[in-house]
């Protein structure tokens, strides 16, 4: 579980992202996607690099965060420009990264960018499930190790329901350092590394 992220959006919250156990990195890579989630000490996220090739588009991202900003690979702040009450479009060096929609308690229930758009639910305890539509047009729950700043930035941490029986490897002290599973198109392998 994350800690959740602060009431009032803004890119600090992704500082606000910790996970247990002292997790230092974590690798997901599949067929067509790379992404690097690092930690510092405190469990907090520090940086994200993310990979795509498809088919359609190539894409190389990274972000580092400093001082509750979110700074991009060529040093450029990442920033919010309102749109409307409930509507902020996300830019960086005059690029529109995508366009993020809130609900009533400032919670992001959108994003949308020029290739996907993602839909978010929250459960009772605030923490946010990405909301997808499967082959048949039905909605449908994915599980997130994440809060949906990071779809702005990347790929989400994607961890399935019930992983518990997907993992290969552990340390010596019983902590999953290797989780594969089959993916909705590929087979999706994370690899965790501790302090």
């Amino acid at each position: 579980n994350y800690r959740p992220s602060a009431p009032t959006p803004s890119f600090s919250d992704v500082e606000v992202i910790g996970l247990p156990n002292g997790i230092k990195q974590i690798r997901m890579t599949s067929e067509k996607e790379n992404s690097i989630y690092e930690f510092n000490k405190q469990g907090f996220l520090i940086s994200v690099k993310c990979n795509r090739d498809y088919t359609t588009f190539t894409s190389s991202h990274s972000y580092t965060i400093k001082q509750g900003k979110l700074i991009s690979q060529d040093g450029k702040e990442v920033e919010y420009n309102k749109v409307s009450a409930n509507e902020d479009i996300i830019s960086c060096d005059n690029y529109t990264l995508c366009n993020v929609t809130y609900d009533s308690k400032n919670r992001i229930v959108k994003i949308k960018d020029e290739y996907d758009t993602s839909t978010f639910a929250y459960d009772e305890e605030n923490n946010a499930h990405e909301e997808r539509e499967d082959i048949w047009g039905n909605a449908k729950t994915e599980e997130k190790m994440s809060i949906p700043i990071l779809d702005i930035i990347g790929s989400s941490i994607y961890i399935p329901k019930n992983w518990e029986d997907k993992i290969t490897s552990s340390d010596e002290q019983g902590r999953p350092t290797e989780i594969v599973y089959d993916g909705l198109l590929h087979k999706e392998t994370v690899k965790i590394t501790y302090w």
